[in-house]
């Protein structure tokens, strides 16, 4: 993916993040979901912007960064798969014995 794509994306994320912080409020309707799309979105904003960093940086900065894009990648990884089974699990209906 070309820099300046990388760069656009970020950019769209870092807006995203703005919009779903300013929506998170407690108690408002949507602010639980709100505030798992601002993280979501930080993370992803976040793994953009160390991508872009391992293709423009000098070598040590360029290992760096290369490092702590993986690392966003398994976070986010395992933040899907975690959300994943919370859905499953929220669909889930007990079954029940009839008497």
């Amino acid at each position: 993916m070309p820099c300046e794509e990388i760069d656009r994306l970020y950019r769209d994320l870092f807006s995203c993040v703005r919009r779903c912080r300013s929506i998170r409020d407690e108690g408002t309707p949507g602010s639980e979901m709100a505030d798992n799309l601002a993280t979501a979105c930080a993370v992803l904003k976040n793994l953009y912007r160390m991508r872009f960093h391992a293709e423009k940086a000098s070598a040590s900065q360029k290992v760096e960064a290369e490092d702590l894009a993986d690392r966003l990648t398994t976070l986010a990884q395992a933040l899907t798969e975690l959300g994943s089974e919370a859905e499953a699990s929220s669909y889930a209906t007990p079954m029940k014995m009839a008497a």
